[in-house]
């Protein structure tokens, strides 16, 4: 039996602990003024009543107190930006800013795309080469970036005319579509469908922004993709730990004791 002082020890039992710690996902919600909404605190409260809480929201925007005040504990940074469009972000460079203001992403959340249509009146095919920027930008910021991708809701076509209403709803189904293909085994992008069985009357403000029971929508149908998310980015990390904690550990652990 070998003995050692008191620092060695120390020194072990350091290496032991930072073996064990789970790493912290950084996670972006990113969009526009939807992003803003509780539904973010509100998908936190879930994430935490399903055993995940190594997490951390992230971005250069604060939420609402009042989103804090619902859900007390949950973090409220966010990188939504009121009348943005997704074809704005990727020709000026805003995502690639934001992204680098942060030492480390490790999941997107992404909502975008009413204000393309709405506002913008934008094309189909302008706005997906805008999805294929953003994804690229996230990327370049982490090549093992997960990516959580959710379509529009739906808007209330007596609030924002029937032609908005139709191309949401296309744009919607578009991103169903076309979001599984732009996965890769390094970049998962996990597809969350909010249209389906989302009301834009009795689930918004104005007939497109989410009140309590259209954050309530939103938070359930993002909490599968996102705590799945959250783990795939946590899991290499993890397993070396473990790996750490299960050989060499233990081996020099039973060298001097």
């Amino acid at each position: 039996m070998v003995k050692f002082g008191s620092v060695a020890a120390f020194a072990l039992l350091s290496l032991a602990g930072d073996a064990l710690a789970q790493k912290t996902a950084k996670v972006m919600p990113f969009g526009a003024s939807i992003v803003t909404r509780c539904w973010r605190n509100n998908l936190q409260a879930k994430l935490k009543s399903a055993g995940v809480s190594n997490y951390e929201f992230v971005g250069s925007q604060t939420g609402a107190a009042d989103c804090v005040a619902q859900f007390p504990g949950t973090g409220n940074k966010h990188e939504g930006h009121s009348g943005s469009l997704a074809t704005d972000y990727a020709a000026k460079g805003n995502l690639t800013v934001w992204l680098n203001q942060e030492p480390q992403v490790d999941v997107v959340v992404m909502f975008l795309g009413h204000n393309d249509i709405i506002l913008g009146h934008k094309p189909q095919d302008q706005i997906f080469k805008a999805y294929d920027t953003l994804i690229g930008q996230m990327r370049t910021k982490n090549p093992k970036m997960q990516i959580v991708w959710s379509n529009l809701t739906p808007v209330d076509p007596k609030r924002w005319t029937d032609q908005n209403a139709k191309d949401v709803a296309s744009l919607a189904a578009a991103i169903k579509t076309y979001a599984p293909t732009k996965s890769t085994a390094d970049s998962p992008v996990r597809f969350v469908d909010n249209f389906d069985g989302y009301d834009p009357v009795a689930d918004t403000d104005d007939g497109e922004h989410p009140n309590k029971s259209g954050n309530e929508k939103m938070a359930s149908k993002f909490l599968s993709a996102t705590k799945d998310a959250i783990q795939a980015a946590t899991k290499v990390v993890n397993k070396m730990r473990n790996d750490k904690v299960g050989t060499d550990f233990v081996n020099v652990i039973n060298e001097f004791f």
